[in-house]
């Protein structure tokens, strides 16, 4: 029971794979309703079976309550980009199957990369995200800026993964184990010749990690991949690649390497503040909105940040709180420009103009979207960054507050720019734009979240402090 969810997401995958040897081609949208009931299922045998924790494989996979909250979020992304892929499936020349086991691949590796305790599994499972995220990245071969995307997100990865290679083996020389409760006892310890190679490797793992949480400095992949990658795969790197990678630096830095996790704060603080600084003012003067959300993907890695630089288990819950947020908000503004790249050759922000009257559910959706990730009440976006905000406060890091705030301020800016597009400027185009069923229940649904967790974030923001206490 404790490996239901990859034991489900690994049975789809092998179905949707016979599915598409068998079926002919004329039943093709089958692959994407059985990858999405895959998701479906898998969620909901996760929450039949939450009260199940434990280990398996001689500990080397792990489920406590922060892997079970990590899975939720991971399924639920998997399940949305999954919808988003089959109203943009069109553009996809073909291999829309191979497209849906990709996302299925990738999703199975972010659920066994959190519970994984061992250094090997995470590097297996690290790769299985990777991989499948290159080649979704360059999927659209007549389109050169997807290939383009495509070579610089695994040249960056390349060397992300070099120095996390570099980093496990460093901390197995200092412990002689992968075994991450075997290398936590050795920190307790604390046995003097094992320091410094456990420094090191502490290092070089954080430096590989950076790269899926598009931080610095690893984050100039991020605004080239995010413009000339498929919008799904853009809307999937920016939720579930970076969630993966927060919930192992979470994983690995507060519960096995907390000790020189708590003399590094400092550095990470430094990392949160040139995150927030580039990439504010780097968006300012961006026309592309996906390689705008790019950069804007950089400046959320900075208040994750932000919030790592605490020591306290409170904080990991408003990290997962703020991640829970991200999710919701980001996928909701995916959806409207998935909606509106399908009827557009580019995704230029000037394409937005008078989306209010194409459609006036999709400029209201993406306004509340924008409105979130600005960090303005009554949305959840609010809520997530007062919170990172009051604990790097209460953790003495009051210039990095600041500068959150000063972010905030810059980002109301490049946000709202849209925003006058889409409300106040005329349409070059006017026909309307229609909204799938399956896609407007889904933006109800990101809607419903962002407004309830900004409300009412009570219970949430219980789950998620309760989950991040597991680490300590």
């Amino acid at each position: 029971m404790i490996f239901i969810p990859e034991a489900v997401l690994a049975t789809t995958f092998l179905l949707v794979l016979i599915g598409d040897l068998l079926l002919p081609n004329r039943h093709l949208h089958w692959r994407g309703l059985l990858a999405a009931a895959g998701m479906i299922v898998g969620l909901a045998a996760h929450a039949g079976f939450l009260n199940q924790t434990g280990t398996l494989f001689g500990g080397m996979f792990v489920q406590d309550s922060f892997a079970q909250l990590a899975k939720f979020l991971f399924l639920t992304i998997g399940f949305l980009v999954i919808l988003m892929t089959r109203e943009y499936a069109r553009k996809l020349e073909k291999g829309e199957a191979e497209f849906y086991l990709l996302i299925l691949a990738a999703t199975l590796g972010m659920c066994v990369l959190v519970s994984s305790f061992n250094l090997l599994l995470i590097f297996v499972a690290l790769e299985a995200i990777t991989f499948s995220s290159y080649i979704m990245t360059a999927y659209l071969k007549h389109e050169s800026t997807s290939t383009e995307a495509g070579i610089k997100y695994l040249i960056f990865g390349a060397v992300s993964t070099a120095f996390m290679l570099l980093g496990i083996s460093l901390i197995y020389g200092g412990t002689g184990s992968f075994d991450l409760a075997i290398v936590r006892e050795t920190l307790r310890l604390g046995t003097i010749h094992t320091e410094p190679l456990m420094i090191f490797g502490f290092l070089f793992l954080a430096l590989g990690l950076t790269f899926k949480m598009a931080a610095v400095p690893f984050h100039l992949w991020a605004p080239d991949v995010y413009q000339g990658a498929p919008t799904p795969v853009t809307a999937f790197l920016a939720v579930g690649s970076k969630t993966a990678g927060v919930v192992l630096f979470l994983r690995i830095f507060y519960q096995v390497f907390n000790p020189i996790h708590a003399n590094m704060a400092f550095v990470l603080a430094l990392l949160s503040a040139a995150c927030l600084v580039y990439a504010n003012l780097s968006a300012l003067p961006q026309t592309n909105i996906k390689r705008l959300l790019g950069y804007s993907s950089i400046s959320h890695a900075g208040y994750i940040l932000m919030g790592m630089a605490g020591t306290e288990s409170q904080g990991v819950g408003y990290i997962l709180f703020y991640l829970i947020s991200y999710l919701f908000t980001n996928l909701c503004a995916f959806f409207v420009i998935s909606l509106q790249s399908a009827h557009q050759e580019t995704d230029n922000i000037i394409d937005y103009r008078g989306l209010r009257q194409r459609s006036p559910f999709l400029a209201a959706c993406l306004l509340i979207a924008l409105l979130s990730l600005t960090g303005i009440p009554p949305t959840s976006g609010f809520i997530a960054k007062l919170l990172l905000i009051i604990s790097a406060i209460n953790q003495g890091y009051v210039w990095l507050a600041l500068i959150a705030i000063f972010a905030a301020v810059v980002s109301v800016f490049y946000y709202f720019s849209i925003a006058e597009k889409m409300f106040l400027q005329d349409p070059h185009d006017k026909t309307p734009l229609d909204t799938p069923v399956p896609i407007r229940l889904a933006l109800y649904v990101t809607l419903f979240a962002i407004f309830v967790l900004g409300a009412m974030p009570g219970p949430v923001l219980a789950w998620c402090v309760k989950a991040g206490a597991s680490l300590f």
